[in-house]
């Protein structure tokens, strides 16, 4: 398996904590951060009392859950949306950073709102699409690629925004 593929599974496990919260917190703690561990060969941490978990590994930080900063390296000239981040994760190797926000804004709002602030700070914007509840924003900067998703929230009040950039070989 090779290291992206690790570090896409280990993000494919991120609901077990979630699923073994039930089992007791050092029980289920120690059986999701040996499992992650595992598979991908890092440092993890789950807190089920937070209802987090942290990946660490030699590819980069996936971070989901509980109370999530903005990462000190993730890019400045990237607009990030007022709201609660929800994830983030980087990857130094695959140069690579993202985030999925919930904010209480519509996707309408949303959506023109990284309209705007993508051509501020110096993205060109090559693709927009709107279906129904969603939208796609595809921009580039030099060999940085950006992509902005949004949709509606689960409960259908605001939406949750994820934000990718990565440079393009």
């Amino acid at each position: 398996m090779s290291n992206k593929q690790k570090f896409l599974a280990g993000m494919a496990i991120l609901v077990l904590p979630v699923i073994l919260a039930g089992c007791g917190k050092t029980v289920g703690e120690k059986l999701a951060e040996n499992a992650i561990e595992n598979q991908m060969g890092g440092n993890v941490k789950v807190d089920s009392d937070a209802q987090s978990v942290e990946i660490t590994t030699d590819q980069g930080t996936l971070k989901a859950g509980g109370e999530i900063a903005l990462p000190d390296n993730f890019p400045s000239d990237i607009y990030v949306i007022d709201g609660k981040i929800m994830s983030a994760m980087d990857s130094a190797q695959a140069q690579t950073h993202s985030l999925s926000i919930q904010s209480e804004k519509s996707v309408k709002e949303a959506s023109d709102i990284y309209k705007a602030k993508i051509e501020e700070t110096g993205w060109k914007i090559d693709t927009s699409m709107n279906a129904g509840t969603t939208s796609v924003i595809g921009a580039s900067k030099g060999e940085r690629a950006l992509s902005v998703v949004i949709g509606n929230n689960e409960d259908g009040a605001g939406s949750l925004v994820t934000i990718v950039d990565s440079v393009q070989k």
